[in-house]
């Protein structure tokens, strides 16, 4: 099997998040973003058919008022993933009979009872993705199962062509895989969790799975899952090397006699940034990730105020990109770590007509914007964290960015 090398932009790779929390933070709400479910987790994969009886579910939630909701009876046929020997087991004894309890979608993404059961008509038939309930809450015996986002089950009408959810995205031309399909690529390449290490067997089962199903591999949804497979293995990378000498900083941003100060916090973890990809090249489907580059977003702010949670302040700033080459970032003797970073992305904050605002509109300036330059973080002697970082072009019209440390509070 031959495969090729590709680099992409993390930013422009296939959407992988089911949804994704806003990068406001006066802001609850989230960017949704419908899209397959994960091969990687706690959740099992059901080939069910609707039926017309319900049942009254529990639901557990903080909201007092909600004790009840309806939940259908489903027939199961088939079912992989998390504990699926056990539910199998539940199955032969309820008759291949389930329950679904049903959740939607909050305004801030999280899962909210389906006050009205979101019932499917019954006979609708296909893939459903649920949470499945510890046996002792299972309902008249029956394998139970928390479902979210219901409203994109069952797979993959609900997810298909320009009637489904992803009716408004841009669709490639390549077919859909069938109910069927869908249902044994997850059970083929389902894993229930993944670690910083796993890089090596989540290629293995996505190149086996591609080397027994040529033909489907090349349908929708593979590459999508493949992607989320393997940035999720890129994602445990990430979380597991914190950013050093981390917080809140003053950051006065100087050009000449101008200057502006404002506030910039930074996040508990990066980003990936360049992500160098090895695909399969007989149906172009992910099969292996290198990180190449990590972001780590300084969010920024006219006002310290400004990173409260229930501030209602409009942030006119963007966030700044300091790129690193690699995780962990290890500082150096001398308590330093350095990237990359471009000193006028700091300047969507310049007042309008100051010195600072022309750098943004005027023509390039040979040395000023020639492109990212070195910025340095730097733990001093008396515990003092700073950063610093200069594009000259000559010394009335360069850009001096200084950030100061003023706390160690976290963009969360």
């Amino acid at each position: 099997m031959h495969t090729r090398p590709r680099l992409i932009a993390a930013a422009a790779a296939v959407a992988i998040m089911l949804w994704r929390g806003s990068n406001s933070a006066s802001a609850k709400t989230c960017t949704y973003e419908p899209t397959y479910p994960s091969a990687i987790g706690r959740h099992a994969f059901m080939l069910a058919t609707a039926t017309a009886a319900t049942v009254a579910a529990p639901f557990d939630t903080m909201r007092a008022y909600v004790r009840l909701v309806p939940a259908q009876v489903m027939t199961v046929s088939d079912v992989a993933g998390y504990q699926a020997e056990a539910i199998r087991g539940g199955l032969r004894a309820s008759g291949g009979s389930a329950v679904f309890v049903r959740h939607l979608i909050g305004s801030g993404c999280g899962p909210l009872p389906a006050m009205d059961g979101a019932l499917d008509t019954a006979g609708v038939n296909g893939l459903y993705v649920g949470v499945p309930r510890a046996s002792d809450q299972w309902i008249d015996r029956r394998p139970t199962f928390d479902v979210f986002p219901s409203p994109h089950y069952p797979l993959p009408q609900r997810l298909r062509g320009r009637g489904g959810f992803l009716g408004n995205a841009r669709l490639d031309s390549a077919p859909t895989m069938t109910a069927s399909e869908l249902f044994t690529m997850y059970r083929a390449l389902w894993v229930e969790s993944v670690s910083a290490g796993d890089t090596a067997d989540i290629e293995r089962r996505l190149r086996r799975w591609i080397a027994n199903n040529q033909r489907v591999a090349r349908k929708r949804p593979a590459g999508t899952v493949a992607t989320r497979m393997l940035m999720e293995v890129t994602d445990r990378v990430i979380a597991s090397h914190p950013i050093p000498f981390g917080g809140t900083f003053a950051i006065t941003v100087a050009a000449g006699t101008d200057s502006l100060v404002l506030y910039g916090r930074t996040p508990r973890r990066a980003r990936l940034w360049i992500n160098h990809v090895i695909s399969d090249r007989a149906t172009g489907i992910p099969v292996a990730m290198s990180p190449r580059s990590f972001a780590i977003d300084i969010t920024t702010s006219m006002s310290r105020a400004g990173f409260d949670a229930s501030s209602l302040e409009i942030n006119p700033c963007s966030p700044v990109a300091v790129v690193v080459n690699a995780l962990p970032i290890v500082p150096d003797a001398d308590s330093t770590w350095r990237g990359e970073i471009d000193p006028a992305s700091f300047l969507d904050c310049a007042p309008p007509g100051s010195t600072l605002a022309g750098f943004t509109r005027q023509a390039p300036t040979p040395g000023l914007n020639s492109g990212p330059t070195s910025v340095t973080f730097r733990r001093h002697a008396d515990g003092r964290i700073t950063f610093d970082a200069r594009i000259a072009a000559d010394t009335s019209r360069g850009i001096v960015v200084h950030g100061e440390r003023v706390s160690s509070e976290l963009w969360q």
